[in-house]
């Protein structure tokens, strides 16, 4: 999408467009920002026209420009051609009472809203799954030196920020160390509960009568 049209100049740190009110912000641009060219050495790019960021590429935001080319704000931003943000004014939609959510700039925003509460409600999840010394879990994939055989009961007894993080013990004394996705998190009633049941397929008939002979 190139310059945009029918954006409505407030004051010089409000302005208006799709009835949805946007506001001058200092901080990093981001997905469904709107900018204000102003500067008239952007290539392709007319001073004080408006501009969506419409796109994420390679980590970085963008915009396409008035000849339909794909420009990335920063340096060597892997785009088919780089702007610099300190020549553009930022615009970020005001969050209002009532939504729609019918045009354009409306469902961007609602993206962008959603995409912030996934990744913080990701980072939650991922701090509550992740392991901690005491911590009982399941071999689900090989250990690092595939000591400890798959579906073992363990338990962490050393942790570190290595790429192999968890250093475990299964009954037994066995100890090896372990990637975060070869261990399934248990709590404390979920080990005892398979511990168990390990023990209880020890004292099978067939278990007992081949120990006898």
């Amino acid at each position: 999408m190139a310059q945009l049209s029918g954006v409505k100049t407030v004051s010089d740190s409000v302005i208006e467009y799709e009835g949805k009110r946007y506001e001058k912000t200092e901080g990093p641009v981001q997905f469904c920002d709107l900018l204000r060219c102003d500067d008239d050495t952007v290539g392709d790019v007319e001073e004080g026209a408006f501009y969506l960021v419409s796109m994420v590429k390679y980590g970085v935001v963008g915009f396409v420009d008035d000849d339909s080319d794909e420009r990335g704000l920063g340096e060597d931003t892997g785009y088919d051609y780089d702007a610099s943000p300190t020549k553009f004014t930022v615009f970020r939609r005001v969050e209002s009472a009532q939504h729609t959510f019918q045009s354009l700039g409306e469902l961007c925003f609602l993206i962008e809203r959603k995409r912030s509460e996934l990744a913080e409600l990701e980072a939650r999840l991922a701090e509550e799954s992740a392991l901690k010394v005491g911590d009982w879990a399941r071999v689900i994939r090989p250990t690092h030196n595939e000591d400890i055989r798959f579906g073992a009961i363990v338990r962490v007894i050393k942790t570190d920020d290595s790429s192999i993080p968890y250093y475990v013990e299964a009954p037994g004394g066995v100890r090896d160390w372990a990637r975060s996705i070869a261990l399934e998190k248990l709590t404390p009633a979920e080990a005892r509960t398979a511990l168990l049941a390990e023990i209880d397929e020890l004292f099978t008939e067939e278990a007992v009568a081949s120990a006898a002979e």
